[in-house]
C-alpha cells in the first residue's frame, strides 16, 4: 500500500481567516494563518503578511522580510504588492530602477497611486509623491 504525500492546506481558507483575524485585531493568530498561507507562495497572503512585517502588527517591523514577501506576490503580477514593494525599495534600499520598473508594471494593470508615484519618481522628485507603503 502506497502513501500519498500530505495535501497542502486550503490556502484560501487560511487568507480568508487570516483577514478575519486581521479585521479582528488578533495579529498574532493573523500572523500565523497568513505565514502558513505565504509558505505555499499564496500572493494574497505574501502581501498581508508583508503589510503586517513593514507595519510592525503582531511583530517587530521588519522590512526585510516585508520585502522578500511583498516580492512573492509583486512576482505573481500582484499590483498592490508591486506599489509597495516599490515604496519600500525606494525609501530603505534607495533602488530606484526597481521601483520604476514595479511602479510602471502596477500602473499598467491600473494602481492608481503607482500611476501618481511613477509619474512624481520621473519628474525628479524621489523623496515624495508617495504614500507609505500599506
Amino acid at each position: 500500500m502506497s502513501s500519498s504525500p500530505p495535501q497542502p492546506p486550503n490556502l484560501l481558507n487560511l487568507y480568508n481567516l487570516g483577514c478575519h483575524y486581521m479585521e479582528s485585531c488578533d495579529y498574532a493568530k493573523a500572523l500565523s494563518h497568513f505565514s502558513t498561507a505565504a509558505s505555499y507562495g499564496h500572493p494574497l497572503s505574501c502581501h498581508n503578511l508583508a503589510v503586517m512585517q513593514s507595519q510592525g502588527l503582531g511583530c517587530a517591523i521588519n522590512n526585510e522580510e516585508a520585502i522578500k514577501n511583498f516580492k512573492t506576490a509583486a512576482e505573481r503580477r500582484f499590483p498592490e504588492s508591486q506599489y509597495s514593494l516599490a515604496i519600500l525599495l525606494k525609501n530603505h534600499h534607495h533602488d530606484i530602477e526597481t521601483a520604476k520598473e514595479l511602479l510602471e508594471s502596477a500602473a499598467s494593470q491600473g494602481h492608481v497611486a503607482a500611476a501618481y508615484s511613477l509619474g512624481v519618481l520621473e519628474s525628479g522628485d524621489v523623496d515624495g509623491g508617495d504614500k507609505e507603503a500599506a
